[in-house]
């Protein structure tokens, strides 16, 4: 036991239900970062996507926390964090690219139907599987550029440094729809998004 006394639900207003079309996978390492995390869960409802993780991804992250910070899974009964099934060995099996440790949240998030995969690693994840499952890898501030409009421009941040690789995939942050083209892949949006978002 950490000494957290979690209040009962009692004390809590209900949460909204999400109304997105847009599944977004969290990683680990995203759970893990109470910064990161308050930040992508309270810019939910501003935007089209819907937060969900796997217990295996939620285990992980509380690996990984630190002894003072709130454990994740208290936070997902606390704010009812949507829950989806870890991956079963059939999803596993079938990636080829994707770092063997992360094969397990890949998985998942394909069997639970995602669209993008929320991580400060998108490095780890193969850009085969991800073609051939139809998904995108980002980085958290790269989602962020992508609903500038609703969030406004970027704060420069100059403790950490920009990751080498921001995006990875086939799914345009902003709109969800499949990349046609090669400089939309490099630029994580599609050509009618990229017009739309200004620098």
């Amino acid at each position: 036991m950490n000494g957290f006394v979690t209040p009962t639900s009692a004390r809590w207003p209900p949460t909204l239900p999400s109304t997105s079309r847009v599944r977004v996978f969290v990683d680990a390492d995203v759970l893990a970062s109470p910064v990161p995390r308050t930040i992508l869960y309270l810019a939910r409802p501003l935007s089209d996507y819907e937060l969900v993780h796997s217990l295996f991804v939620e285990t992980d992250a509380e690996r990984h926390q630190k002894a003072a910070h709130i454990p994740v899974s208290t936070l997902r009964q606390r704010w009812d964090w949507q829950v989806v099934p870890d991956a079963e060995s059939e999803y596993i099996s079938g990636l080829t690219d994707t770092d063997d440790k992360d094969k397990p949240v890949l998985g998942a998030a394909i069997a639970a139907r995602a669209t993008f995969v929320v991580t400060a690693n998108v490095r780890h994840f193969g850009a085969g599987d991800l073609s051939a499952y139809g998904l995108s890898a980002v980085h958290l501030p790269a989602l962020f550029v992508a609903y500038r409009d609703l969030f406004g421009p970027p704060t420069p941040d100059a403790t950490h440094r920009p990751p080498a690789i921001p995006f990875r995939g086939v799914r345009c942050i902003r709109c969800a729809r499949h990349l046609e083209d090669e400089q939309a892949s490099t630029t994580s949006l599609c050509d009618t998004c990229r017009a739309d978002v200004r620098p």
